[in-house]
């Protein structure tokens, strides 16, 4: 549809141009229309090149999308999601498993980027964001910082920091590339663990009042267990002689 209207606009526009060309050929309007006439066919090619760019990521989407099991369909509709909003989740989380195996891989290729990982658990706090919108579906407009933004850009600087650091010859400049690199890495690494705190951050609110509330209630059982038992407690002098006795009856 949108091919079809790029198509009709182009042609009004070779037509106008067309007829003005006719109407006054002697006063060189073709001349002066001919760099209109390039800018559209440049126009044309780059809306061309960019439709056919994202029907290819989309198609890579598809294919690399592993089938969709029954019980995850279940949990989607449970979460609220419609059809067309499961296909748009999965395509997206599918995206981010990709960038997250990817960026594993480039972060275990060189001791910097590792000793980055180890520093931040970046890795991991990618992988706890994967894990916590597939568990809650609903939570990812919560994540779009992460999911457009910090895992992508992470992937890409690490994938630049690999291919800098593989020069055969250093020079300084190159050395502090890689030193400014390497900051930025860290600092979006943190980012991306940041990401993973506020996503769960309700998660851990819940959960410190439910184990606020457990620790109240095992207080007061103890305190009612500590209640009972001295209620229970046998009265001994009533047991015993005045003279501290058992009271009973030596029959000597």
């Amino acid at each position: 549809m949108k091919k079809n209207k790029w198509m009709k606009w182009l042609l009004y526009f070779f037509a106008i141009v067309g007829a003005l060309t006719i109407v006054d050929e002697s006063s060189g309007l073709l001349d002066s229309l001919f760099p209109l006439i390039i800018l559209a066919f440049i126009i044309y090619g780059i809306k061309r090149w960019w439709d056919k760019r994202q029907q290819a990521k989309q198609a890579d989407v598809s294919v690399n999308m592993p089938p969709l099991r029954q019980d995850l369909t279940q949990h989607y509709h449970e979460a609220g999601l419609d059809d067309q909003q499961i296909k748009f989740f999965r395509e997206t989380m599918n995206t981010a498993r990709v960038q997250i195996e990817t960026l594993e891989q480039q972060m275990n290729q060189v001791a910097k980027l590792k000793a980055i990982n180890l520093k931040t658990q970046a890795v991991k706090a990618a992988q706890g964001i994967f894990k916590e919108l597939v568990k809650e579906p609903q939570k990812l407009h919560r994540a779009d910082g992460f999911l457009y933004n910090h895992l992508p850009n992470l992937v890409d600087l690490t994938e630049k920091y690999i291919t800098i650091n593989a020069h055969d010859i250093k020079t300084a400049n190159t050395y502090e590339a890689l030193q400014k690199s390497a900051e930025v890495i860290e600092q979006v690494s943190s980012l991306v663990v940041k990401d993973f705190e506020q996503l769960v951050a309700e998660d851990l609110a819940e959960m410190d009042v439910e184990v606020s509330l457990a620790e109240q209630q095992l207080a007061r059982q103890h305190e009612e267990a500590s209640t009972s038992q001295a209620f229970e407690k046998p009265d001994t002098a009533s047991d015993e002689g005045e003279d501290g006795t058992d009271g009973s009856t030596y029959n000597g």
